[in-house]
């Protein structure tokens, strides 16, 4: 059996039309609302496992949604400028190491959890649509 050459037509317009619907049914912003509160789950796990001298580390552990063109993402991360040792600590303190890990883990799980969320699922099926 040979191959045949094909064309596909019309994907910009399928790409507006479903960026135009997950603006119109809100699905975006509940993304960037699931992230953040995903994040913030995360800065807390891993602010409350963080080793703790003087709570430079632990108090400059951050998080942050970035939009990349339609994609978003989420950031758990501590400024290495302000914290140098930090990586250090991540991957060689005796009891308190992969302290960021935990609470990337935890965004993740509670992320997951949000997404569950049967209104996210109401919102792409039934909310103007």
């Amino acid at each position: 059996m040979g191959f045949r050459d094909f064309t596909v037509t019309g994907l910009d317009r399928l790409k507006r039309f479903i960026n135009n619907l997950l603006e119109k049914v809100g699905l975006r912003k509940n993304f960037r609302n699931a992230i953040e509160e995903a994040l913030l789950v995360g800065r807390i796990v891993a602010r409350a496992n963080a080793p703790v001298l003087t709570g430079r580390l632990r108090n400059n552990i951050e998080s942050e949604v970035l939009q990349f063109g339609n994609a978003l993402t989420g950031k758990l991360f501590i400024d290495l400028d302000i914290v140098p040792y930090a990586r250090r600590q991540e991957f060689e303190h005796k009891s308190k190491a992969f302290f960021m890990l935990r609470g990337r883990q935890a965004a993740e799980r509670e992320l997951d959890r949000l997404l569950g969320k049967p209104e996210l699922i109401e919102d792409v099926l039934f909310r103007g649509v």
